[in-house]
């Protein structure tokens, strides 16, 4: 939980400092998944080793990738999302309304699941909202100047992000919950999916320059 924490605070702070606004964010988000991809492959080996065999040609990894479609083409568009909130927020703004996708996937592992919070997490959520809400409204006042425009498409971005996060996350829960598939499955297979989904739409880009 500290090491995360300590991502949370850093990861920010290193998007605002070394990415400028004009970064092609498709290509970041194609560097990342195909990052992700090797990590996933790293730690299928690992479970290789340790007596849990997976055939990267199986049928189970092929309906791993079929399944996992539609969460991977959420989380594209998500990471866009992301990535553009990223460079328009200042880091404390975003870090707080990226917590909403907490609410978010509350709210989907219900209405999906049938999943209830207890009177804890929802006091915890709820506080989580209010302090969404008072960086929403701060970031929109005095919308007429650029500066606040930016932020204005960041707040909209950063909301737009946890809202699709928390469907996402929600149906790989079930994957990986309900149906009993490796984590490290479901993440490769959602990758292979960003990897082909984003690659494709950037030759689409080149190709009518």
């Amino acid at each position: 939980m500290a090491a995360l924490a300590v991502q949370y605070g850093l990861q920010t702070h290193f998007q605002k400092k070394y990415l400028s606004k004009d970064v092609n964010k498709l290509g970041l988000i194609l560097a990342c998944e195909v990052i992700k991809l090797i990590i996933a492959m790293a730690a299928l080996f690992v479970e290789s080793m340790n007596g849990k065999p997976v055939n990267l040609f199986s049928r189970e990894t092929a309906r791993s990738v079929v399944l996992c479609s539609a969460p991977a083409l959420i989380y594209v568009v998500q990471n866009f999302c992301v990535q553009t909130a990223y460079v328009e927020l200042n880091p404390i703004t975003f870090n707080c309304l990226n917590q909403t996708k907490l609410i978010t996937t509350a709210t989907a592992l219900y209405l999906i699941k049938g999943v209830r919070q207890n009177k804890k997490q929802m006091l915890a959520l709820s506080l989580v909202s209010v302090g969404a809400m008072l960086l929403s409204v701060r970031g929109s006042e005095n919308g007429a100047n650029a500066e606040n425009m930016s932020t204005t498409t960041g707040v909209a971005m950063s909301l737009t992000g946890t809202v699709l996060s928390g469907i996402a996350a929600t149906v790989t829960q079930i994957f990986m919950q309900d149906m009993r598939l490796s984590p490290f499955l479901v993440t490769l297979a959602m990758c292979i999916v960003s990897i082909v989904t984003v690659g494709s739409s950037i030759v689409s880009q080149v190709s009518l320059l």
